[in-house]
């Protein structure tokens, strides 16, 4: 999630994707989402694949106003979900098995 928060937190450049011109989950769901202009303007700030700071935080913000964080989020927690219920039912309770149930609560609950 290098859209949000702030690079102290993060520990990595904000927008480094868009940077990067990635078509993320979170790309493809706001090219999808937002009307034919703003979703032209998103790609084309991706396919420039530029440095510039105000460029970068106007994707962010079509992104952000896609709702585009939060499908990403709600994905991300229904994958983990659906893979615990995988898991649940073979491994036996352990300490092992918690650290793996904490480390999936992690990867979906972590702000950076």
């Amino acid at each position: 999630l290098n859209l949000v928060g702030s690079e102290e937190e993060y520990g990595k450049e904000i927008g480094g994707d868009i940077k990067e011109g990635k078509r993320t989950l979170m790309v493809v769901h706001a090219l999808r989402a937002l009307p034919e202009e703003k979703s032209s303007r998103l790609l084309e700030i991706l396919r420039m694949q530029t440095s510039d700071r105000e460029l970068i935080r106007e994707a962010i913000r079509l992104i952000v106003e896609a709702g585009s964080v939060e499908y990403s989020k709600r994905v991300a927690r229904e994958l983990v979900e659906r893979a615990w219920a995988e898991v649940e039912g073979v491994l036996p309770e352990s300490r092992q098995k918690e650290g793996l149930r904490e480390l999936a609560r992690f990867l979906v609950e972590r702000s950076r």
